[in-house]
């Protein structure tokens, strides 16, 4: 499964070695090496590309930059998440959340979490839900 989570522990682990690393705390790793390497070049290291397909033209600061976007999107479907008092109130939750699909790291699982828990909340059989949207500009 391709996901934030994959990608964030490797990095979160690595970067505060390598400011250690730069400030003579901590001795040089390959993993280490690489990452250096691969910042001085502009380059996405090899275990964070493997995680989500991008164009082989983006270098490292876009990927930054554009895996900060995801994250940031993800981050407001946490309301959504949480219990909610009524089926009435869950609903109105989840039509006040404007998804950016392209955006998800699995648009097709967003998309069939987002039925089922639309079916349970109005307690039909998912097959009898459709999808409704609209394009944002």
């Amino acid at each position: 499964m391709v996901s934030f989570n994959n990608v964030f522990p490797y990095s979160t682990l690595l970067c505060p070695n390598l400011r250690s690393l730069l400030l003579g705390e901590v001795k040089v790793t390959n993993a280490l090496r690489e990452l250096m390497a691969c910042f001085q070049k502009g380059i996405i290291p090899k275990k964070w590309r493997a995680q989500y397909v991008v164009s082989s033209r983006m270098g490292l600061s876009t990927w930054i930059a554009d895996l900060a976007a995801r994250g940031s999107e993800l981050g407001k479907y946490r309301p959504v998440l949480a219990k909610s008092s009524s089926p009435a109130v869950a609903v109105g939750k989840i039509s006040a959340v404007k998804f950016w699909i392209g955006g998800m790291f699995l648009p097709e699982g967003l998309i069939t979490a987002t039925r089922q828990q639309c079916a349970q909340v109005s307690t039909v059989f998912c097959e009898l839900t459709g999808c409704d949207g609209s394009l944002l500009g």
